[in-house]
Order: C-alpha cells, then sequence, then structure tokens
C-alpha cells in the first residue's frame, strides 16, 4: 500500500496502521496535485500520533516491513528502509538516512543529518554484502551529522556525537 499526501501538510497518523494493512483493492489517498507528494509510506507499521515531514521516505518490503511506534516524529527529507524498527515517542530530525538492521528502541532523539551504516565492508558489486546491526537504547541522543558505523550498540541515555564531556 502506497499512501500519497498532499505537500504543505505534516500528516498526524491516527491508524496508518489499518490503512497500509487494508485489502489490496482498497483506495488509496492521493493528492489534489500529483506533482507534490509529500511522502510515501510503503509496507510499514506506523504507530498511533506518529508525525511524517515533507518528503520522506518509509519503506519495507512484506518480508521486512519498517515498524514505527507510537509518539515519533520523522523529519523532512528522511529515509527509512526495510527491517528497521523505531520505539515511542524518538524524533528524527530532518535528512535522517536509516538503513536496515537499524534497531531504535524508546525515547531517541536523532539530529539533523545523521547517516547510519549498515555494512562495515562495502565494496561496490560485492556478491558477499553482509548487513550488520545497530542497536539505539533507549533515552540516547545522537548530535546533528553523526555518522554512525554499523556493529555497535549505544547505549542507553548516551549522547554521541558531541564534545562536552557525556559521551
Amino acid at each position: 500500500t502506497i499512501i500519497y499526501v498532499p505537500a504543505r501538510s505534516c500528516m498526524t497518523i491516527l491508524a496508518l496502521s489499518e490503512i497500509a494493512s487494508a485489502e489490496p483493492n482498497a483506495p488509496k489517498i492521493k493528492p489534489k496535485m500529483t506533482w507534490a507528494i509529500n511522502f510515501v509510506v510503503k509496507n510499514a507499521k506506523v504507530g498511533n500520533m506518529t508525525k511524517i515531514w515533507h518528503y520522506c521516505n518509509v519503506y519495507g518490503t512484506e518480508e521486512h516491513p519498517v515498524c514505527i511506534g507510537e509518539n515519533c516524529q520523522i523529519g523532512s527529507y528522511s529515509e527509512i528502509k526495510p527491517k528497521v524498527k523505531i520505539g515511542n515517542n524518538c524524533r528524527m530530525q530532518s535528512y535522517a538516512f536509516i538503513p536496515e538492521g537499524v534497531i531504535i528502541e524508546n525515547n531517541v532523539f536523532i539530529g539533523p543529518r545523521v547517516t547510519f551504516t549498515n555494512d562495515k565492508y562495502p565494496r561496490a558489486g560485492s556478491k558477499h554484502w553482509k548487513r550488520s546491526e545497530t542497536l539505539l537504547m533507549p533515552g540516547c541522543s545522537i548530535g546533528a551529522g553523526s555518522v554512525i558505523s554499523s556493529e555497535i550498540t549505544i547505549g542507553a541515555n548516551a549522547v554521541a556525537g558531541c564534545d562536552d564531556g557525556r559521551s
């Protein structure tokens, strides 16, 4: 199921999980202007009161849907790939990139332009690609512009990407 929403608005999702799991012939929500797509949600389970802002891509597969908890905010121009799990009360600022294998627990803050990686040894054209996982524990914060390598865990209430003595 793909859901289109008009630009210049934020959609507060009250029960998107019901829409996303609807029958294949269910009507789609379409904008008045087809060129102004706010965001695309495909194969995702999204909790109540979650807000997805302008021009986001949130897409999973039938086997590996994206799961976003309740009362979250996903900033404009963010991308969330298949098999990502996001807990409740999380906030992602604009331009966040979250690939497969990232698990974000409750009450996590992700600053603008944060990028996660999921391949420790990337090679173009490699047939031996190995996706690795990253875990963000409850209450942690990731500072703006951080690049988070794969195969790590960021502990509960930790602060990453800043130099104020707390990380």
